[in-house]
């Protein structure tokens, strides 16, 4: 008795997918009899249903159709909300004109030259009002430029000083934004 134990053990893989194809011929052969069958030549007669009635049917059918429409109800906030948004979708457009309302007061600062007031202004816009408000991302970034400090002229150097001392390479407009540097195209 032992001995057939580890025979069948053994050889159980290949027990299990003879079974497995012994199955799929079955399927098979009834999948390919299936046309042969003779198919029904009148549509099976309608009997009424005893759980769900026809006047049934159409009360509910009537109780249905008096709904309002969707975006007249309170699921209209929940279709149209946006996870990926912090504001209420009926709010976005009046937040987006409330930052346009502002928009003009930083970029008059900046033109007159007053960056620190330019940058109160769109940074209040964009924590308080419209956080991805794209004008005052693009005037922020123009501050960010002109508030650079611009690399003052050296006194001419002696060839040893310059070369004991290392170059450091000039940051990029992305890198002052925080962006991470851009690796060299592959040739």
């Amino acid at each position: 008795m032992d001995k057939w134990k580890q025979l069948l053990l053994r050889h159980l893989s290949r027990i299990v997918l003879a079974v497995l194809a012994i199955l799929l011929g079955l399927v098979y052969v009834f999948r390919e009899a299936e046309p042969m069958i003779e198919q029904r030549s009148t549509l099976p007669v309608k009997t009424p249903d005893p759980v769900f009635q026809e006047a049934e049917t159409k009360r509910y059918q009537e109780l249905l159709a008096s709904q309002p429409a969707i975006e007249q109800t309170q699921l209209a906030v929940i279709r149209n909300f946006n996870i990926l948004n912090p504001l209420p979708s009926d709010r976005v457009a009046e937040a987006e004109r409330k930052a346009a309302e502002r928009l003009p007061e930083a970029d008059q600062a900046f033109k007159q030259g007053d960056t620190a007031k330019a940058r109160a202004v769109v940074e209040d816009i964009l924590r308080n009002i419209c956080p991805g408000f794209q004008p005052a991302l693009a005037l922020q970034a123009q501050i960010i430029e002109k508030e650079k400090p611009t690399p003052t002229p050296t006194a001419t150097a002696t060839p040893t000083a310059t070369a004991a001392t290392p170059t450091a390479a000039t940051p990029s407009p992305a890198a002052a934004l925080g962006a991470r540097p851009t690796l060299p195209p592959i040739e």
